[in-house]
Protein backbone atom coordinates (compact mmCIF):
# COMPACT_ATOMS: atom_id res chain seq x y z
CA UNK A 1 0.00 0.00 0.00
CA UNK A 2 1.71 3.51 -0.89
CA UNK A 3 -0.46 6.52 -0.69
CA UNK A 4 -0.29 10.44 -1.00
CA UNK A 5 -2.74 12.66 0.74
CA UNK A 6 -2.53 16.22 2.74
CA UNK A 7 -1.77 16.67 6.58
CA UNK A 8 -5.01 18.43 7.06
CA UNK A 9 -7.14 15.50 5.23
CA UNK A 10 -5.39 12.73 6.97
CA UNK A 11 -5.79 14.59 10.61
CA UNK A 12 -9.46 15.08 9.82
CA UNK A 13 -9.81 11.29 8.86
CA UNK A 14 -8.31 9.80 11.88
CA UNK A 15 -9.68 12.22 14.62
CA UNK A 16 -13.27 11.52 13.10
CA UNK A 17 -12.15 7.43 13.87
CA UNK A 18 -9.92 7.66 16.76
CA UNK A 19 -12.79 7.96 19.54
CA UNK A 20 -14.00 4.05 18.75
CA UNK A 21 -10.50 2.77 19.03
CA UNK A 22 -10.03 0.57 21.32
CA UNK A 23 -7.70 1.17 24.52
CA UNK A 24 -7.61 -1.68 26.67
CA UNK A 25 -8.79 -4.83 24.00
CA UNK A 26 -6.39 -8.00 25.13
CA UNK A 27 -6.38 -7.88 21.52
CA UNK A 28 -3.78 -5.89 19.87
CA UNK A 29 -5.42 -5.02 16.80
CA UNK A 30 -8.35 -3.85 18.06
CA UNK A 31 -5.59 -0.71 19.31
CA UNK A 32 -5.31 -0.32 15.66
CA UNK A 33 -6.66 1.86 13.02
CA UNK A 34 -7.18 0.01 9.63
CA UNK A 35 -6.11 2.15 6.61
CA UNK A 36 -7.61 0.76 2.78
CA UNK A 37 -7.06 1.93 0.20
CA UNK A 38 -8.83 -0.39 -2.03
CA UNK A 39 -10.98 2.16 -3.68
CA UNK A 40 -9.23 4.51 -6.62
CA UNK A 41 -8.86 7.85 -4.76
CA UNK A 42 -9.60 7.16 -1.57
CA UNK A 43 -8.16 6.25 1.58
CA UNK A 44 -11.15 4.03 3.95
CA UNK A 45 -10.52 4.73 7.69
CA UNK A 46 -11.95 2.13 10.19
CA UNK A 47 -11.46 1.66 13.88
CA UNK A 48 -13.80 -0.12 16.41
CA UNK A 49 -13.47 -1.34 20.38
CA UNK A 50 -15.92 -4.26 19.41
CA UNK A 51 -19.14 -2.28 20.71
CA UNK A 52 -18.39 0.50 19.02
CA UNK A 53 -16.92 1.36 15.19
CA UNK A 54 -16.66 4.15 12.62
CA UNK A 55 -15.46 4.61 9.62
CA UNK A 56 -14.99 7.42 7.22
CA UNK A 57 -13.22 8.45 3.51
CA UNK A 58 -10.20 10.57 2.88
CA UNK A 59 -9.23 11.68 -0.19
CA UNK A 60 -6.07 11.22 -1.44
CA UNK A 61 -3.38 9.80 -3.94
CA UNK A 62 -3.45 6.07 -4.36
CA UNK A 63 -0.15 4.86 -5.75
CA UNK A 64 -0.81 1.38 -4.90
CA UNK A 65 -3.62 -0.82 -3.06
CA UNK A 66 -3.28 -2.71 0.21
CA UNK A 67 -4.93 -2.74 3.55
CA UNK A 68 -2.93 -2.56 7.20
CA UNK A 69 -3.45 -1.37 10.56
CA UNK A 70 -1.19 0.77 12.42
CA UNK A 71 -1.41 1.61 15.87
CA UNK A 72 -3.63 4.40 16.91
CA UNK A 73 -1.81 5.88 20.00
CA UNK A 74 1.52 6.33 17.97
CA UNK A 75 -0.24 8.03 15.05
CA UNK A 76 -2.40 10.29 17.16
CA UNK A 77 0.94 12.10 18.60
CA UNK A 78 2.51 11.75 15.14
CA UNK A 79 -0.03 13.47 12.73
CA UNK A 80 -1.25 16.28 15.10
CA UNK A 81 2.54 17.35 15.01
CA UNK A 82 3.60 17.14 11.19
CA UNK A 83 3.88 20.74 9.12
CA UNK A 84 1.15 21.20 6.82
CA UNK A 85 2.80 19.31 3.88
CA UNK A 86 1.33 16.21 2.02
CA UNK A 87 1.98 13.00 3.81
CA UNK A 88 3.38 9.93 1.93
CA UNK A 89 2.29 6.78 3.49
CA UNK A 90 4.17 3.51 2.53
CA UNK A 91 3.87 -0.13 3.73
CA UNK A 92 7.59 -2.55 3.48
CA UNK A 93 6.69 -6.15 1.71
CA UNK A 94 6.36 -8.13 4.76
CA UNK A 95 3.35 -5.94 6.28
CA UNK A 96 5.24 -5.05 9.22
CA UNK A 97 6.21 -1.72 9.00
CA UNK A 98 4.41 1.55 7.49
CA UNK A 99 6.66 4.53 6.54
CA UNK A 100 5.50 7.85 7.20
CA UNK A 101 7.44 11.14 5.50
CA UNK A 102 6.33 14.43 5.40
CA UNK A 103 8.42 17.52 4.79
CA UNK A 104 11.83 16.46 6.71
CA UNK A 105 10.38 14.40 8.80
CA UNK A 106 10.06 10.52 8.50
CA UNK A 107 8.51 7.49 10.62
CA UNK A 108 8.93 4.10 11.19
CA UNK A 109 5.73 2.76 12.55
CA UNK A 110 5.54 -1.31 13.65
CA UNK A 111 2.25 -2.49 11.49
CA UNK A 112 0.06 -5.33 11.60
CA UNK A 113 -2.14 -7.09 8.59
CA UNK A 114 -5.69 -6.61 8.43
CA UNK A 115 -6.78 -10.16 8.05
CA UNK A 116 -8.00 -10.33 11.85
CA UNK A 117 -8.90 -6.71 12.06
CA UNK A 118 -13.44 -7.09 12.82
CA UNK A 119 -15.54 -6.20 9.39
CA UNK A 120 -17.78 -3.22 10.59
CA UNK A 121 -21.39 -3.71 9.85
CA UNK A 122 -22.94 -1.69 6.82
CA UNK A 123 -26.44 0.16 6.13
CA UNK A 124 -28.98 -1.92 4.74
CA UNK A 125 -30.57 -1.24 1.92
CA UNK A 126 -33.71 -2.68 3.13
CA UNK A 127 -36.29 -1.20 6.08
CA UNK A 128 -34.19 2.05 6.19
CA UNK A 129 -34.94 5.11 8.54
CA UNK A 130 -34.21 8.66 6.99
CA UNK A 131 -34.00 11.72 9.56
CA UNK A 132 -32.80 15.11 9.01
CA UNK A 133 -29.59 15.65 11.11
CA UNK A 134 -30.19 18.69 13.28
CA UNK A 135 -33.34 16.83 14.51
CA UNK A 136 -31.30 13.83 15.49
CA UNK A 137 -28.55 16.13 17.18
CA UNK A 138 -30.90 18.43 18.77
CA UNK A 139 -32.95 15.11 19.66
CA UNK A 140 -30.30 13.24 21.51
CA UNK A 141 -28.89 16.82 23.29
CA UNK A 142 -32.37 17.02 24.88
CA UNK A 143 -32.58 13.41 26.04
CA UNK A 144 -29.10 12.13 26.29
CA UNK A 145 -28.20 14.21 29.97
CA UNK A 146 -30.84 12.34 31.93
CA UNK A 147 -29.36 8.68 30.74
CA UNK A 148 -28.53 7.05 33.87
CA UNK A 149 -24.03 6.63 34.68
CA UNK A 150 -25.16 4.00 37.24
CA UNK A 151 -22.97 0.84 35.48
CA UNK A 152 -25.16 -1.72 37.53
CA UNK A 153 -28.24 -0.35 35.90
CA UNK A 154 -27.48 -1.30 32.00
CA UNK A 155 -31.01 -0.97 30.67
CA UNK A 156 -30.59 2.62 31.73
CA UNK A 157 -27.37 3.39 30.66
CA UNK A 158 -28.34 4.93 27.26
CA UNK A 159 -31.19 6.31 24.93
CA UNK A 160 -33.85 4.33 24.30
CA UNK A 161 -34.85 4.48 20.08
CA UNK A 162 -38.59 3.55 19.26
CA UNK A 163 -39.04 3.96 15.56
CA UNK A 164 -42.97 3.76 14.59
CA UNK A 165 -45.22 4.37 11.67
CA UNK A 166 -43.09 7.33 10.51
CA UNK A 167 -41.86 8.73 14.02
CA UNK A 168 -38.82 8.34 16.18
CA UNK A 169 -39.30 8.77 20.22
CA UNK A 170 -35.99 9.27 22.31
CA UNK A 171 -36.27 8.62 26.01
CA UNK A 172 -33.55 8.62 28.82
CA UNK A 173 -33.87 7.69 31.92
CA UNK A 174 -32.06 7.33 35.54
CA UNK A 175 -35.09 6.86 37.76
CA UNK A 176 -35.14 10.23 39.24
CA UNK A 177 -35.69 12.07 36.17
CA UNK A 178 -37.14 11.51 32.23
CA UNK A 179 -36.74 13.27 29.17
CA UNK A 180 -38.93 12.51 26.17
CA UNK A 181 -38.14 13.98 22.60
CA UNK A 182 -41.00 12.42 19.38
CA UNK A 183 -40.68 13.25 15.54
CA UNK A 184 -41.85 13.01 12.38
CA UNK A 185 -39.40 10.85 9.96
CA UNK A 186 -38.91 9.59 6.43
CA UNK A 187 -39.05 5.71 6.84
CA UNK A 188 -39.36 2.47 4.57
CA UNK A 189 -39.53 0.34 7.73
CA UNK A 190 -43.05 -0.66 7.92
CA UNK A 191 -42.91 -3.25 11.27
CA UNK A 192 -40.46 -0.30 13.55
CA UNK A 193 -38.51 -1.63 16.06
CA UNK A 194 -37.55 -0.77 19.64
CA UNK A 195 -33.85 -0.79 20.71
CA UNK A 196 -31.19 1.17 23.45
CA UNK A 197 -28.07 2.32 22.04
CA UNK A 198 -25.46 3.45 24.89
CA UNK A 199 -24.55 6.54 26.33
CA UNK A 200 -21.05 6.07 24.55
CA UNK A 201 -22.26 5.58 21.12
CA UNK A 202 -24.79 9.23 21.47
CA UNK A 203 -22.13 10.97 22.16
CA UNK A 204 -19.93 9.48 19.78
CA UNK A 205 -23.26 10.17 17.23
CA UNK A 206 -23.50 13.85 18.59
CA UNK A 207 -19.67 14.83 17.53
CA UNK A 208 -20.07 13.10 14.10
CA UNK A 209 -23.36 14.83 13.78
CA UNK A 210 -21.78 18.38 14.86
CA UNK A 211 -18.79 18.17 11.91
CA UNK A 212 -21.44 17.49 8.74
CA UNK A 213 -23.81 20.17 7.04
CA UNK A 214 -26.88 21.44 8.31
CA UNK A 215 -30.02 19.32 7.41
CA UNK A 216 -28.07 15.77 5.96
CA UNK A 217 -29.88 13.08 5.99
CA UNK A 218 -29.24 10.76 8.25
CA UNK A 219 -29.74 7.05 6.80
CA UNK A 220 -30.61 4.46 10.19
CA UNK A 221 -30.51 0.75 9.53
CA UNK A 222 -31.27 -1.77 12.59
CA UNK A 223 -29.18 -5.03 12.16
CA UNK A 224 -30.61 -7.58 15.08
CA UNK A 225 -27.95 -6.32 17.64
CA UNK A 226 -26.69 -3.50 15.75
CA UNK A 227 -27.64 0.06 14.59
CA UNK A 228 -25.95 1.68 11.94
CA UNK A 229 -26.02 5.10 11.33
CA UNK A 230 -24.80 7.04 7.74
CA UNK A 231 -23.80 10.74 7.67
CA UNK A 232 -22.26 11.07 4.19
CA UNK A 233 -19.23 9.09 3.77
CA UNK A 234 -18.87 8.26 7.84
CA UNK A 235 -20.64 5.28 8.95
CA UNK A 236 -20.96 5.06 12.75
CA UNK A 237 -22.12 0.92 13.92
CA UNK A 238 -23.07 0.09 17.84
CA UNK A 239 -23.62 -2.99 19.78
CA UNK A 240 -27.04 -2.54 21.47
CA UNK A 241 -27.98 -2.39 25.18
CA UNK A 242 -29.78 -5.59 25.95
CA UNK A 243 -33.04 -5.76 28.75
CA UNK A 244 -35.88 -4.15 28.23
CA UNK A 245 -36.31 -0.50 28.69
CA UNK A 246 -38.91 0.00 31.50
CA UNK A 247 -42.53 1.36 30.12
CA UNK A 248 -41.76 4.72 31.60
CA UNK A 249 -45.18 5.99 30.24
CA UNK A 250 -47.03 4.14 32.73
CA UNK A 251 -45.55 7.00 35.53
CA UNK A 252 -45.88 9.91 33.46
CA UNK A 253 -49.13 11.76 35.18
CA UNK A 254 -51.64 13.02 34.00
CA UNK A 255 -53.59 14.48 36.98
CA UNK A 256 -50.86 17.64 37.29
CA UNK A 257 -53.30 20.75 37.66
CA UNK A 258 -51.05 23.25 38.83
CA UNK A 259 -49.64 25.00 35.71
CA UNK A 260 -47.27 27.47 36.56
CA UNK A 261 -45.69 29.38 33.75
CA UNK A 262 -42.02 31.09 34.13
CA UNK A 263 -39.37 33.02 32.34
CA UNK A 264 -36.85 29.88 32.17
CA UNK A 265 -33.64 31.86 32.00
CA UNK A 266 -34.54 33.95 34.92
CA UNK A 267 -35.73 30.78 37.10
CA UNK A 268 -32.68 28.55 35.94
CA UNK A 269 -30.49 31.48 37.48
CA UNK A 270 -32.18 31.71 40.68
CA UNK A 271 -32.21 27.91 40.75
CA UNK A 272 -28.50 28.37 39.65
CA UNK A 273 -27.69 30.99 42.66
CA UNK A 274 -29.79 29.52 45.88
CA UNK A 275 -28.85 25.78 45.23
CA UNK A 276 -25.02 27.46 45.30
CA UNK A 277 -24.77 27.29 48.94
CA UNK A 278 -25.57 23.45 49.01
CA UNK A 279 -23.33 22.98 46.50
CA UNK A 280 -20.93 21.07 48.62
CA UNK A 281 -24.08 18.41 49.30
CA UNK A 282 -23.92 14.94 47.43
CA UNK A 283 -27.52 16.16 46.12
CA UNK A 284 -28.17 19.87 46.54
CA UNK A 285 -31.90 20.22 46.64
CA UNK A 286 -33.79 23.21 46.21
CA UNK A 287 -37.47 23.96 47.71
CA UNK A 288 -39.65 25.49 45.72
CA UNK A 289 -42.81 27.35 47.91
CA UNK A 290 -45.62 27.95 45.21
CA UNK A 291 -48.10 30.59 46.23
CA UNK A 292 -50.10 32.87 43.62
CA UNK A 293 -47.90 35.07 41.30
CA UNK A 294 -44.81 33.40 42.94
CA UNK A 295 -42.19 31.28 43.63
CA UNK A 296 -39.77 31.40 46.79
CA UNK A 297 -36.82 29.33 46.12
CA UNK A 298 -34.63 28.12 49.03
CA UNK A 299 -31.71 25.96 50.07
CA UNK A 300 -29.46 24.94 53.21
CA UNK A 301 -27.02 23.01 54.50
CA UNK A 302 -26.02 22.74 58.17
CA UNK A 303 -22.38 23.47 57.56
CA UNK A 304 -22.86 26.60 55.55
CA UNK A 305 -26.38 28.23 55.73
CA UNK A 306 -29.22 28.74 54.16
CA UNK A 307 -30.38 31.00 50.59
CA UNK A 308 -33.63 32.54 49.37
CA UNK A 309 -34.93 34.41 46.36
CA UNK A 310 -38.44 34.60 45.29
CA UNK A 311 -39.05 34.60 41.36
CA UNK A 312 -42.06 36.45 39.55
CA UNK A 313 -44.67 33.46 37.82
CA UNK A 314 -47.66 33.62 35.94
CA UNK A 315 -49.43 30.90 38.74
CA UNK A 316 -53.18 31.14 40.10
CA UNK A 317 -54.40 28.90 42.29
CA UNK A 318 -53.62 27.08 45.73
CA UNK A 319 -49.95 27.25 47.48
CA UNK A 320 -47.85 23.81 47.97
CA UNK A 321 -44.30 23.26 48.72
CA UNK A 322 -41.94 21.16 47.07
CA UNK A 323 -38.48 19.72 46.62
CA UNK A 324 -36.19 18.68 43.94
CA UNK A 325 -32.65 17.88 43.24
CA UNK A 326 -31.34 20.99 41.68
CA UNK A 327 -28.84 19.92 38.94
CA UNK A 328 -31.69 17.70 37.42
CA UNK A 329 -34.29 21.12 37.43
CA UNK A 330 -31.00 23.00 35.75
CA UNK A 331 -30.56 20.57 33.22
CA UNK A 332 -33.77 20.11 31.96
CA UNK A 333 -34.34 23.93 32.06
CA UNK A 334 -30.89 24.49 29.77
CA UNK A 335 -32.38 21.79 26.92
CA UNK A 336 -35.38 24.65 26.01
CA UNK A 337 -35.02 27.00 23.71
CA UNK A 338 -38.25 29.35 24.14
CA UNK A 339 -38.41 32.45 26.69
CA UNK A 340 -41.10 30.47 28.82
CA UNK A 341 -42.13 27.33 30.05
CA UNK A 342 -44.58 25.48 31.65
CA UNK A 343 -44.33 23.40 34.89
CA UNK A 344 -47.12 21.38 35.81
CA UNK A 345 -46.92 20.25 39.62
CA UNK A 346 -49.69 18.58 41.58
CA UNK A 347 -48.31 17.63 45.27
CA UNK A 348 -45.57 17.42 46.90
CA UNK A 349 -45.05 13.95 46.42
CA UNK A 350 -46.25 14.22 43.09
CA UNK A 351 -43.69 14.74 40.12
CA UNK A 352 -42.83 17.76 37.94
CA UNK A 353 -43.07 18.33 34.07
CA UNK A 354 -41.21 20.89 32.55
CA UNK A 355 -42.39 21.37 28.66
CA UNK A 356 -42.19 24.46 26.40
CA UNK A 357 -45.12 26.64 25.39
CA UNK A 358 -45.26 25.88 21.65
CA UNK A 359 -44.35 22.60 21.78
CA UNK A 360 -45.83 19.44 23.27
CA UNK A 361 -43.09 16.72 21.77
CA UNK A 362 -40.60 17.33 24.19
CA UNK A 363 -40.69 17.33 28.04
CA UNK A 364 -38.75 16.45 31.18
CA UNK A 365 -39.84 14.78 34.38
CA UNK A 366 -38.28 15.42 37.41
CA UNK A 367 -39.54 13.41 40.61
CA UNK A 368 -39.40 15.14 43.97
CA UNK A 369 -37.19 14.45 47.06
CA UNK A 370 -39.21 14.11 50.17
CA UNK A 371 -38.20 16.28 52.74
Amino acid sequence: MHLVCTKENLLKGFQTVNKAVGTKSLLPIINNVLFDCTEEGKLKLSATDLEMGVETYVACEVLSSGKITIPARALNDIISKLPNSDVDLQVNDSLTETTLKCSKSKFNIKSLVSDDFPQLPQVSEENCLFINSSILANSIKKTLFAASNDTTKSVLNGVRFLFSSGNVEMAATNGYRLAVSKNHIESDNDQGFSVIVPSKAMNELLRLLSSCKEDTTVVVSYLLNQLVFKIDEKIMSTRLVEGQYPDYNRIIPTNLDKDVIINKDEFLAAVDRVSAISSIDKVSTVKLELTSGQIVLSSSTPELGQSTESVDVDYQGDSLEINFNARFFLEALKNFESEKVKLSLAGSLNPGIVKSLDDENYFCMIMPIRS
